[in-house]
C-alpha cells in the first residue's frame, strides 16, 4: 500500500530532491504518523533511574488527582510528592558528597557541576546588610552611601590622571578603538 502510493505520487510530479523528500514524508506520515515525545529537563548529573521513575509516578498521580479530585487521589499524590522530595535531596547529597575535588579543578567541569544550583529564573528581594567595623548597616540609603565611598576610594587608588581621560569631543580621533576608549 505504502509502496504503491509512493510510486503513484512520484510518477505524477516532476521533481527535484526537495519535492521528493516532501512527497516521501507526506506519504510516510499518512501510513506511519510521527509520534511526539516531550523530553523532561531532568538531565542533572545526580538523576538516577529510581528518582526518574518516582517523578514519573508523581506526575501520573498528579494528573489522576486533577482529573478526579477525590481525597484518596490527593493523599496518594501527596505521599508520592513527599517521597520524591526526600529522594531528590538524598540523591543530590549522595552525588555531591562523592565528588572528587581533583576532578572539578577544571573550570568547565566545575561550572557544569555547579550550574544546576545557579538559576537565572529567580530574583531575590533580600536587603543588603553591611558590616563596617562594629556597625551593622541595613538602611538602603546608608548602604548606598557606603558603596559610594568604597568605589570612590577604589577609583582614587587606581591613580589615574583625569587629564589623560578625553571626555566629550572625539571628532579629532580616527582610530575606532581610541573613540571607544
Amino acid at each position: 500500500m505504502f509502496k504503491e502510493e509512493l510510486s503513484n505520487e512520484i510518477n505524477r510530479d516532476v521533481f527535484c530532491y526537495e519535492t521528493f523528500e516532501q512527497i516521501f514524508m507526506n506519504v510516510l506520515n499518512k501510513h506511519a504518523p510521527f509520534k511526539k515525545k516531550v523530553v523532561r529537563a531532568n538531565h542533572v548529573p545526580y538523576m538516577t533511574k529510581t528518582l526518574r521513575k518516582a517523578i514519573m509516578r508523581r506526575s501520573q498521580l498528579q494528573t489522576k488527582y486533577f482529573k478526579n479530585k477525590s481525597q484518596n487521589n490527593y493523599l496518594l499524590f501527596k505521599k508520592q510528592k513527599n517521597f520524591c522530595s526526600k529522594l531528590y535531596k538524598k540523591e543530590r547529597k549522595k552525588y555531591y558528597n562523592s565528588l572528587n575535588m581533583k576532578d572539578i579543578t577544571d573550570n568547565k567541569i566545575f561550572c557544569k557541576t555547579i550550574k544546576p544550583f545557579l538559576s537565572e529564573k529567580c530574583t531575590t528581594s533580600s536587603r543588603i546588610t553591611l558590616k563596617n567595623k562594629d556597625n551593622i548597616i541595613s538602611n538602603d540609603g546608608m548602604v548606598a552611601e557606603e558603596f559610594s565611598i568604597f568605589f570612590e576610594n577604589a577609583v582614587k587608588a587606581l591613580d589615574i590622571n583625569p587629564k589623560d581621560l578625553t571626555l566629550g569631543n572625539t571628532n579629532n580621533l580616527s582610530d575606532p578603538i581610541e573613540i571607544a576608549i
